[in-house]
């Protein structure tokens, strides 16, 4: 490879990336091949914005594309979506990326009509038929609106979406660093917490029912045991816990057996107030 092809690609390796999210499968009398007649409108606009462009689906590793999806939406700098024919994927990937509050460039053709609860956000568009000067003109727009909104999000206070409707705590992704000894521990961590499980299941299935304990205390019974399994705690530290006491309780009250057998959530909370006074003064 010569010096100057070198420099290129390391120049495009250096940039930055631009997501973008669109449709890819026939839809709405539109191709797969007009599909990608669009993606590559966008992706010379984008490359002319100064950055690398790419579907959110891709990635050079094969991690489980659902995950890999709401990583690039959540990490990409700016992302460019576009709406046309209202995929319902990309309705969702683009709302994925406005609950995190981060930059995006919304397109759709001149066919396709707006969307109520995006229809307050600016929309570039662009003629279906992708006539070639109208085409030059959108890609020089998008251009410029990649580099505005980009420098827009970096000041201070800056909201995509959400400050239209108020204050909110936008949900961030939390990234983990760590050995590969740390991965295996945690692993066999969660390894050992479903053992536990099979182990409380078997006994559940196999054991006799004492005489003096009826159906509603011994399928509680089993769940508190269940949950303090689960949890890693021992169930004495529970009572007097309010909290934990909450916590156990929602988690019995999600199982339909225990809500028929109880009635309601007062006897509910008797029952497990009950089997847990028994194993705090057994």
């Amino acid at each position: 490879m010569s010096k100057e092809k070198e420099e290129v690609v390391q120049n495009v390796q250096d940039r930055p990336t631009c997501g973008i999210i669109m449709p890819i499968s026939a839809i709405d009398g539109c191709s797969e091949q007009h599909w990608l007649d669009v993606k590559k409108i966008l992706s010379e606009a984008v490359e002319q914005a100064g950055y690398d462009p790419k579907i959110v689906s891709d990635a050079d590793d094969s991690s489980v594309i659902q995950k890999r999806i709401v990583q690039n939406i959540y990490k990409n700098e700016i992302v460019v979506c576009d709406v046309s024919c209202k995929n319902s994927n990309v309705m969702f990937e683009l709302g994925l990326r406005l609950a995190f509050d981060k930059p995006v460039v919304i397109v759709k053709d001149d066919v396709s009509g707006f969307s109520f609860d995006t229809s307050l956000i600016e929309h570039l568009t662009y003629p279906r038929s992708l006539s070639y000067y109208d085409i030059k003109e959108f890609q020089s727009k998008l251009t410029e609106k990649i580099k505005n909104t980009v420098l827009e999000s970096r000041k201070s206070g800056y909201s995509m979406f959400l400050k239209q409707f108020g204050e909110f705590t936008v949900s961030k992704i939390n990234s983990k660093e760590g050995s590969f000894e740390d991965m295996v521990s945690s692993r066999l961590d969660d390894l050992s917490k479903q053992i536990s499980l099979l182990y409380i299941n078997s006994r559940r299935i196999n054991a006799p029912v004492p005489p003096t304990q009826n159906r509603t205390d011994r399928i509680v019974r089993e769940r508190i045991v269940e949950y303090c399994n689960m949890r890693g705690i021992q169930e004495t530290i529970i009572w007097g816990n309010r909290d934990l006491e909450d916590e156990l309780f929602r988690y019995l009250e999600s199982f339909e057996e225990i809500r028929q057998l109880c009635k309601s959530p007062i006897e509910l909370r008797k029952t497990m107030i009950d089997n847990l006074y028994r194993s705090q003064v057994s």
